[in-house]
């Protein structure tokens, strides 16, 4: 899945995740947790200190199994936003996901 939108601040192009994007998520995930702590249930330290690997195998981890994506924006070759839908793992949760 590939979308192209024009905004009146350019095109924004969005596309499912691919490993290989997982530095940049780290890096845009980490500036999002600086600037505005208070939106997330996450610490920076803590995330800060897993990695980008984590990233890589959050991707991959979900293009195998279909219990979720991640589908990321890019202005040109700059990634501005992200968004994923992870499945409950548990038998009692299987049926609806997260939104984050």
């Amino acid at each position: 899945m590939i979308d192209k939108f024009s905004t009146p601040k350019g095109d924004i192009t969005v596309r499912m995740a691919a490993p290989g994007d997982a530095a940049a998520l780290q890096e845009l995930r980490l500036e999002a947790l600086s600037l505005h702590p208070e939106t997330f249930s996450a610490d920076l330290e803590m995330t800060a200190a897993e990695g980008a690997e984590v990233w890589a195998e959050r991707i991959a981890g979900y293009t195998t199994s279909s219990s979720g994506a991640i589908c990321i924006a890019l202005a040109g070759d700059s990634l501005v936003g992200m968004t994923g839908i992870g499945r409950g793992h548990w038998p009692k949760t299987r049926h609806f996901g997260t939104i984050w």
